[in-house]
């Protein structure tokens, strides 16, 4: 007698259960999708704190009574009629297994009635058998009340978690689910105490009541159209990045999905608004013709593919950065409006204060320092500044203005151009920070991070031209160097070093990146030879990794350090560069390069609110 077998139905029905229901958030996911795939406009999901019962009820257009048994059969469905629904699928549901796999796990009750009917129908579930069927009095819509899940399959109960955590789970799916249809009203309630309630107007509303005032208020809008494609949504300013993944959400045609592609994207747009080790916040809608996108991937319905992917990515890419740089400011301690302006008339701040400050226009080009004695005496000597003073700033000859800097093509397109304050130089504050006032308050700079970011740009636009200009040394330093391969020397070339081999193990330094000292080459040489032999990195195209660390790093070593006192007219060119910068909110290792103490936070520091 042969081995194999044809399973009984009984047994068919538990097997495949498991592949749509695997822990109570599942049970609400798949319900509450229902309930929006029937129209409703307000769906309320009610738990109890230990999570033997879960009931989901909507005012959708209800299940006629020839059709509720119908419902429970395995693959029996409204959403679609033939194979060539599943080409543009436009319902959360498509597959029919969402109820018969529930029902085959658990005791189930269904109360529902259309809106036309004059009465209800109600039907009871236990582990796949209908145990009761009878008209009943219901409203119009349904109401699906799951007990005591997993009550016939014990090992699949043993391997839930505690109440409190599948709660939290549950918790984050009905918040999902309310953020996919922020045109919903979708309420949670446990225990008898409501967790939240969303108000149905629209996206921000949602974010409001899942996440609070306080993350509302630190998002930045998102709006674009493109390659046949929308999104619309909402990411984290700066401050917001967290140490999780949490946070993150995609949804594609308004059903949440898992794409690694999208996730990326939006990671590549912050670029050095990331620290290491930090994850942004986003919440992001994609719309785009069912046809271009195939839900039908897994049974779960979580992966999709594009037909277009690359460049849905690109959009994606490019509309997220053009929110984050083209709109808004992002400088911690702002509320993050476009305003440039001067500051407020009547403020208070500016009284006492000159127009402006002796050297006060901007400095062209990039400023470097070689002489570090000699920065100015204090407040009074920021002052006096003169226009001796300015002569001694030393330039990085560039074409076209600060390299880096906006251009007429960037601003046309939308792709680069942060928005950055116009700021009035007021002083230095020991060790490192340049204060100025704005529109918004009293602004911080720090002096170390703004000139990393004006060298890494100016860099960047340098080596996009053929490379970063050189300055021979007097005398060439004898640098050791193991393994050093001689056709490095043209790569190493196009960052400004000009090195030859000299024997197995060491290598003739004749030059360096302009502005850089003979000693911060040979340490900065050595750490780009090892940047250098890592190949490929996994952010980018081959060597984009490699390339964008080698410039952070070289604009580091050749930033202003902490403990270096700018003159005033230092000070201020250096302000007019970081503005002109495509990113200037942050150094290229993600951290800040300016901060605001708000004129309200002043006003509440001060006793006058």
């Amino acid at each position: 007698m042969g081995r194999i077998k044809v399973l009984d139905p009984e047994t068919v029905g538990l097997v495949a259960a498991g592949e749509v229901v695997d822990r109570p958030a599942s049970v609400v996911k798949e319900l509450v999708e229902n309930a929006f795939d029937a129209g409703a406009s307000c769906v309320e999901v009610v738990v109890d704190k230990e999570l033997k019962s879960i009931t989901v009820r909507d005012n959708g257009c209800g299940i006629a009574e020839a059709d509720v048994l119908l419902a429970f059969e395995r693959h029996a469905t409204s959403k679609i009629t033939c194979g060539a629904d599943l080409e543009r699928i436009t319902t959360f549901g498509f597959r029919g297994e969402a109820l018969p796999s529930i029902a085959a796990v658990a005791r189930v009750e269904l109360k529902t009635r259309v809106a036309d009917a004059v009465g209800g129908t109600l039907v009871r579930i236990e582990g796949g058998q209908v145990v009761d069927f009878r008209p009943v009095g219901a409203p119009p819509g349904t109401t699906v009340t799951v007990r005591d899940l997993f009550y016939n399959t014990p090992a699949r109960r043993k391997f839930l978690s505690s109440p409190r955590v599948e709660l939290g789970r549950v918790t984050e799916m009905t918040g999902r689910l309310a953020l996919g249809r922020p045109d919903v009203a979708v309420r949670l309630e446990s225990g008898g105490r409501e967790l939240f309630r969303t108000p149905g107007t629209g996206l921000a509303g949602a974010v409001r009541a899942i996440y609070g005032e306080a993350v509302a208020a630190a998002l930045v809008p998102v709006e674009a159209e493109g390659a046949g494609a929308r999104l619309t949504g909402f990411v984290g300013r700066p401050e917001l990045v967290r140490t999780t993944r949490r946070g993150q959400t995609w949804f594609v045609n308004g059903r949440y999905v898992k794409h690694g592609g999208l996730t990326a994207a939006v990671y590549e747009a912050y670029g050095t608004l990331l620290p290491a080790g930090k994850h942004p916040f986003f919440v992001l809608h994609l719309t785009l013709d069912p046809g271009f996108v195939d839900v039908n991937v897994h049974p779960q319905k979580l992966t999709v593919r594009f037909d277009q992917e690359r460049e849905v990515l690109a959009f994606a890419r490019g509309a997220v950065k053009k929110a984050l740089f083209g709109r808004a400011v992002l400088i911690p301690g702002t509320k993050g409006k476009g305003t440039t302006g001067g500051m407020p008339s009547g403020a208070g701040f500016r009284r006492g204060l000159p127009d402006r400050l002796p050297g006060r226009e901007p400095v062209p080009g990039v400023f470097f320092r070689e002489e570090t004695g000699r920065y100015g005496a204090g407040a009074a000597g920021l002052a006096a500044a003169t226009a001796e003073e300015a002569a001694q700033v030393r330039l990085l000859p560039g074409e076209g203005g600060l390299p880096g800097a906006r251009s007429e093509g960037d601003a046309a397109t939308g792709t680069a151009g942060a928005i950055f304050p116009t700021l009035e130089y007021l002083a230095f504050l020991p060790p490192t920070y340049i204060l100025a006032a704005g529109p918004e308050g009293l602004y911080l700079i720090d002096q170390h991070a703004a000139h990393e970011r004006v060298l890494f740009e100016a860099f960047g636009a340098a080596l996009a031209r053929g490379g970063i200009a050189s300055q021979l040394l007097v005398t060439p330093e004898l640098v050791e160097v193991r393994g050093f391969d001689p056709e490095a020397a043209g790569e190493l070339a196009r960052f400004g070093f000009l090195v030859e081999a000299f024997g197995e193990d060491a290598a003739l330094l004749r030059g360096v990146p302009a502005g850089l000292g003979a000693e911060c080459g040979r340490l900065l040489l050595a750490e780009l030879l090892d940047l250098l032999a890592a190949g490929e990195q996994a952010d980018g195209g081959p060597g984009a990794g490699r390339e964008k660390a080698a410039l952070a790093s070289l604009a580091c070593h050749a930033a202003v350090k902490a403990g270096e006192r700018l003159t005033a007219p230092e000070a201020a060119a250096l302000i007019s560069q970081l503005a002109a910068c495509r990113e200037p909110f942050t150094c290229p290792h993600g951290r800040p390069t300016t901060v605001c103490l708000g004129y309200e936070e002043l006003a509440r520091r001060f006793g006058r609110r």
